[in-house]
């Protein structure tokens, strides 16, 4: 079990020194983001603290606050700093800006998990900008807990192609992304509250997934998946109850989740753009009431 520390940059929306804005607001997803890294790297097993600031009297206050919690924390593997980086507001021109890791020195600890964030957020559509050595970046230096320093820059929120794809994939996608590549491997969902069987049995959290999940078709659908994960049914149904049913992926010839909010006001009145009800909806009640999502 390894301990880690995260934070989001700069302040919270609402607050002044919030940092980049483009297509969307650094101060808004790069909580969602590091939100996500935490989560994952707890279901990995380790330990976590969140050393995040939402408000200060200046950048540089905000910047010696999160580092007096980071070196509160001792006995620590590594401290992951996420943000957002901004050029200069750019329309999609089908080339995204990409993904690089700011450290303090190379070669060192933090180059190597560095290269390991870059790649594995390039692995997602980002292009690979690699490590950067930056030394004038308050975050990585004075850390005094006896771990690595690594500052995220996720990708870029001021171009378009950066943004569409983030709005694609979702902050937990970019999360798992930054805590493979932090420890090094694979991290799998927690499979108690998910199985599949032979029969076509899909179950996550108590809800029987068949009527709207067939692996087959998921994958021959979602050919960016089957990229991704090949045809392993588990991997698969972990996809799409992970992020298939929020990116309002079709996974079954029978269930358009579309086609079946536009039908019913009622489900929409009551679900909005809560995707994931709708699956979950139809599996429960929808096809034993016989309504239709074709």
């Amino acid at each position: 079990m390894a301990k880690y520390t995260v934070h989001a940059g700069h302040a919270a929306k609402g607050h002044l020194y919030t940092g980049a804005a483009g297509y969307c607001e650094e101060s808004v997803e790069d909580r969602l983001i590091k939100d996500a890294v935490i989560k994952w790297l707890k279901t990995d097993g380790n330990l976590v603290s969140d050393c995040t600031v939402d408000s200060g009297l200046s950048a540089s206050n905000i910047i010696t606050k999160i580092k007096k919690k980071i070196n509160a924390e001792q006995n620590v593997t590594a401290n992951i700093s996420i943000h957002l980086n901004a050029s200069k507001k750019t329309k999609a021109d089908g080339k995204t800006l990409g993904t690089e890791c700011c450290i303090y020195s190379a070669p060192s600890t933090s180059a190597a998990i560095g290269e390991r964030i870059c790649k594995s957020i390039s692995a997602l559509g980002y292009k690979n900008r690699g490590n950067k050595i930056r030394t004038n970046l308050g975050v990585l230096k004075g850390i005094t807990n006896g771990g690595a320093n690594v500052l995220v820059e996720c990708f870029f929120c001021d171009d378009e192609d950066d943004y569409k794809l983030y709005s694609k994939l979702g902050p937990d996608a970019i999360g798992k992304a930054i805590a493979e590549g932090i420890v090094g491997h694979s991290i799998l969902a927690v499979q108690s509250t998910a199985t599949s069987t032979a029969t076509g049995k899909y179950v996550y959290n108590g809800v029987d997934y068949s009527p709207v999940f067939n692996a087959g078709y998921y994958a021959t659908n979602n050919p960016d998946v089957k990229a991704a994960l090949g045809t392993n049914e588990a991997k698969l149904f972990e996809h799409f109850y992970t992020f298939g049913m929020k990116e309002v992926r079709m996974a079954y010839s029978e269930f358009n989740p579309r086609i079946y909010r536009e039908r019913y006001s009622d489900l929409n009145q009551v679900f909005g753009n809560d995707w994931p009800a709708y699956y979950k909806h139809y599996c429960e009640f929808g096809k034993k009431e016989g309504r239709k999502a074709i």
